[in-house]
């Protein structure tokens, strides 16, 4: 595993941390939670598919590899409905610090205009969905490459 970058968003979780719980600050808590989600996908790659994340955007070419492994014990029936909302809220996580670290952006609670409600990075302007965006990746084999890509190209 990557120690520098996991350490890196392992401050980052427990600077927010513990401005909540010492300093009583108020704090993102979508943020606090999805980098916590980040965390937890880090290990799941590194322990059950030897891949180092490091939050590069060359990284995102594993992280396609992980999606596409969920996508098929989704389709076998191994991974559950019930487990869908768990993982894609891992890898909304991890897909979603890359994003905000390499492009901008910032968590937050939100509503669009197609009354999506929840926790979405606010990125120009626009409410990008990640949970229901890494659903979408696991149910349609769709690689988040392509996804991030295309909001780099159009940002």
């Amino acid at each position: 595993m990557n120690q520098s970058y996991y350490e890196s968003v392992r401050n980052q979780f427990d600077r927010l941390r513990k401005a909540l719980q010492e300093d009583g600050q108020t704090v993102n808590m979508c943020e606090c939670m999805f980098l916590g989600y980040a965390l937890d996908c880090i290990k799941l790659a590194d322990e059950e598919f030897q891949f180092e994340l490091d939050g590069s955007e060359s990284s995102l070419l594993q992280f396609d590899e992980i999606l596409h492994a969920a996508h098929l014990a989704y389709q076998t029936g191994e991974l559950k409905e019930a487990d869908l909302a768990e993982f894609s809220k891992l890898f909304a996580g991890y897909a979603g610090t890359v994003l905000i670290q390499q492009l901008g952006g910032v968590w937050t609670y939100a509503q669009d205009a197609s009354e999506h409600v929840g926790p979405a990075i606010d990125f120009n302007g626009n409410h990008l969905f990640m949970v229901g965006k890494m659903a979408d990746c696991i149910i349609k084999d769709e690689p988040y490459s392509r996804f991030y890509q295309w909001i780099k190209e159009n940002q």
